[in-house]
């Protein structure tokens, strides 16, 4: 697989991403305030990830600062997420379970 199927399929995960964060927060029938601000978050976030990935493979090649911007937007994805969840100085179980799904998916693309 080249280098623009890659960072073609990372944006088939981060679509998938918001509807598994949301089928999650779901699960047991209430969202949080916090875990909605969390969910808005990632969900701006991932629209400009979603944007920066097609500006990349637009030119049909992706060069290593592109490949750099990708990481460092899906380090500040979690990295909001994570603000947010400790914006009242603790974070509850539902959000360290969205905390943990956003980290494994991010860090596995």
């Amino acid at each position: 697989m080249d280098d623009v199927q890659r960072v073609m399929q990372k944006l088939g995960t981060a679509n998938k991403l918001m509807e598994d964060l949301i089928d999650l927060a779901m699960s047991d029938a209430q969202i949080s305030d916090e875990e909605k601000q969390m969910l808005f978050s990632i969900n701006d976030n991932l629209a400009l990830y979603a944007k920066s990935i097609i500006e990349t493979v637009s030119d049909g090649k992706v060069d290593d600062d592109e490949k750099n911007l990708l990481k460092e937007l899906e380090q500040k994805i979690i990295t909001e997420a994570n603000i947010i969840a400790n914006d009242d100085s603790s974070i509850s179980e539902d959000e360290k379970t969205l905390l943990n799904q956003l980290v494994s998916t991010l860090e596995s693309i």
